[in-house]
C-alpha cells in the first residue's frame, strides 16, 4: 500500500489530502500554515504508516 500526500501551500493555510494507491481518500483537511499544522500532518503520516 502506498500513501500519496498532496499539499497546496499558501501563506495562511495548508490544504492537505492523503490518498491510497487505489485512489481512496484517507484524510482531507485545511490546516493552518504554522508549526501546529505541519505537526498535525506529520502525526497523521506516522499514524497511517503504523497501520
Amino acid at each position: 500500500m502506498k500513501l500519496f500526500v498532496g499539499l497546496d501551500v499558501s501563506s495562511q493555510k495548508l490544504d492537505t489530502c492523503f490518498l491510497l494507491d487505489s485512489k481512496e481518500i484517507l484524510f482531507e483537511r485545511s490546516l493552518s500554515n504554522d508549526l501546529i499544522g505541519a505537526s498535525e500532518i506529520k502525526q497523521k503520516i506516522i499514524e497511517y504508516h503504523e497501520t
